[in-house]
């Protein structure tokens, strides 16, 4: 390689095609690059010899050899002699997925062509596709390369990958993956809808299960795939930290931290591991090309280091094997042939649709040797929806079992912990609010309206009417989870498998309160007869009462002046605090203030304090002005009104 190249541009190591008629590649060391350097790293940041001059390099090279095809070329010279692309724009690199150990890089570029003639020239341009197939399933990475005129219908069929070689995966194609993997790897189990016996499966694929402690506690570290030979930090049963070389395609597995609760998630963990040796060797294949030519052995995870932007492919590498670690469990034709079978047994033995479908669950994970939330969580992914009040553990216990027709996202749930509602409270008037008045009640870990419809008082506390159980959401408030973020790191020559991120807070969305208040029977329309204006039904109000201006003013703390002018429509703005304390002062209901606070110009309460004041009207409706305005006090609110 002559001296012209710009080194220090380049990764760390710089692999360069002999340009003759072998295919083969000369490997050279970055005599630039930062050896010290240890962090995840991208395909071109491993490969950046691929560089425009490269690549112009390459494909002159070709023209020399008589290989490079022009396609049509548009140019004035009307008897060529010679070509030669003098630059390259690299308009696009993709990745895509062949198999579990290659994969295509396509470079998509536009070549300057000159066109040269006996007396003229010209320069054309044209599309091409340069592409490398890289293969690292043997010990040493190996390349092919090709360059074609560009057609976008001659694109790689396959999975897309990132620049970090992690599969761009969709939900729907999880179980089109699985299915894959089973075909090659365990037949059987597709062929007879049997339980797949993950232990078996990683003895196919190559790889030995071995116990060890893998955490100080045994509670940390699940899993851990050794995919070369390498030097791990283990640990004894005192907690004594020391370091073993561990045979390549080994899964390590804590005893202790996959027993937990009473439950043994061994398979669950092999179940894990596998996904990652599956989805993401070739993540794992680069990250070892580019140890290899450090000459580093064995990264320590506490020495590797990488910046967000490059933490972002361990994320999704975990996300993908938590997601399709139940899939693969539970495949998806035969948890379909499972629950059709136990359901209709159930059936025969309760008329409870919801009895039915937690004997269903219990039997689920009976049949597959899993928790009974794994159990539900794969019925939720093939469209069971009715499971989600089924089996819904909190403070210790199953809550009652429950049902709500509305659609909900992952992370939101009408069940709440007590020890998360108590910090709610802390942080949040609102929520304290509802409780303190007795608006909502706490009941069966659900924050439910207080009515009789809803609600049964006994002995021991409230618990949920049958009709609650069976219309959830139209009485119950939806939280959301606000999960806290995890952390991932990444060992040189491991993948490995930690406990779930934990529950950070909960959160009521904006409209929650509101949509549950507009369900019940205590919000509908106010008697017929009133006015369609706000003017009209205020003056209407104040006729029924029989109240004067100076009267009203007494009782809202509103001037007289500023009252007359409302009611003759000469007011440009009118504040929510006032319409409501026209209704407290004309003593009206709850549903008549609403009423004329709909009417107003103000239409709604829209923001967090008028949500507080929709509250406290329930409480206060009955009392005067000053009670309502020391309850806003006591919130640390505004009053409506002062003197």
């Amino acid at each position: 390689m002559g001296d012209y190249r710009d080194y220090d541009n380049y990764g760390p190591m710089i692999v360069s095609p002999d340009y003759d008629e072998s295919g083969d590649f000369t490997y050279y060391a970055n005599p630039l690059w930062d050896n010290d350097r240890q962090a995840i790293v991208s395909f071109e940041e491993v490969y950046s010899q691929y560089s425009e001059k490269e690549i112009t390099t390459r494909l002159n090279w070709e023209i020399y050899n008589k290989r490079l095809p022009f396609g049509r070329l548009r140019h004035t010279v009307r008897h060529p002699t010679s070509y030669w692309i003098t630059d390259i724009y690299i308009k696009k690199i993709t990745y895509t997925r062949i198999d579990q150990f290659s994969f295509v890089t396509d470079f998509i570029i536009i070549a300057a062509i000159d066109v040269i003639g006996m007396e003229e020239q010209d320069t054309a341009r044209q599309w091409y596709r340069y592409r490398i197939i890289t293969n690292f399933k043997d010990e040493f990475a190996r390349y092919s390369e090709s360059v074609s005129v560009y057609d976008p219908k001659k694109n790689h069929k396959g999975t897309p990958l990132s620049e970090y070689l992690v599969p761009y995966l969709k939900t729907e194609q999880m179980d089109s993956e699985i299915y894959d993997l089973l075909n090659i790897y365990y037949k059987e189990a597709l062929d007879t809808l049997c339980k797949p016996d993950m232990f078996l499966l990683a003895q196919r694929m190559g790889f030995t299960i071995r116990y060890a402690r893998l955490s100080p506690t045994g509670t940390i570290t699940k899993g851990k795939t050794v995919f070369d030979e390498s030097e791990v930090l283990l640990y004894d049963d005192r907690g004594n930290a020391y370091v073993e070389i561990v045979d390549a395609k080994t899964i390590l597995i804590d005893r202790y931290a996959n027993i937990q609760n009473g439950y043994d998630s061994t398979e669950d963990t092999i179940a894990h591991e596998i996904i990652h040796i599956y989805e993401h060797y070739l993540f794992y294949g680069l990250q070892k090309v580019y140890s290899d030519s450090l000459g580093v052995v064995g990264l320590d995870i506490d020495k590797l280091s990488y910046d967000n932007r490059c933490s972002e492919p361990v994320e999704w590498i975990e996300r993908q094997a938590r997601a399709m670690t139940m899939r693969l469990r539970m495949p998806i034709n035969t948890v379909a042939y499972k629950f059709a079978e136990f359901h209709k047994y159930n059936l025969l033995r309760t008329n409870d649709k919801l009895t039915v479908l937690e004997l269903t669950v219990c039997d689920i994970a009976s049949f597959f040797g899993v928790s009974k939330t794994s159990a539900k969580n794969r019925l939720l992914s093939i469209g069971v929806t009715d499971v989600r009040g089924v089996l819904v553990y909190c403070d210790g216990r199953y809550v009652p079992n429950h049902k709500w027709s509305r659609e909900t996202a992952y992370n939101q749930t009408y069940t709440i912990d007590s020890a998360h509602l108590t910090e709610m409270c802390i942080f949040d008037p609102m929520i304290k609010a509802l409780l303190d008045l007795e608006l909502f009640v706490y009941a069966e870990g659900h924050v439910c309206f207080n009515d009789d419809r809803y609600i049964t008082k006994t002995a021991g506390g409230y618990t949920l009417t049958e009709y609650a159980h069976s219309n959830i959401d139209k009485c119950c408030l939806l939280f959301e989870r606000i999960y806290e973020k995890t952390e991932y790191g990444y060992q040189y020559g491991t993948l490995n498998r930690v406990d779930k991120r934990g529950m950070a807070a909960y959160t009521v969305g904006k409209d929650a309160i509101n949509e549950v208040l507009e369900e019940v029977e205590y919000l509908q329309k106010i008697p017929r007869g009133l006015p369609e204006e706000f003017i009209a039904t205020l003056d209407h109000h104040i006729k029924e009462c029989g109240y004067s201006v100076n009267d009203l003013a007494d009782t809202t703390y509103i001037d007289s002046e500023r009252i007359k002018n409302i009611r003759r429509g000469k007011t440009k703005h009118i504040s929510l605090e006032e319409v409501v304390a026209l209704g407290l002062g004309l003593g009206l209901q709850p549903e008549e203030i609403y009423d004329l606070v709909e009417k107003s110009p103000v239409k709604k309460f829209n923001n967090k304090r008028h949500n507080i004041i929709y509250v406290l009207i329930r409480k206060y409706y009955m009392y005067p002005i000053d009670t309502f305005n020391q309850a806003l006090l006591d919130l640390d609110e505004e009053p409506l009104t002062a003197l």
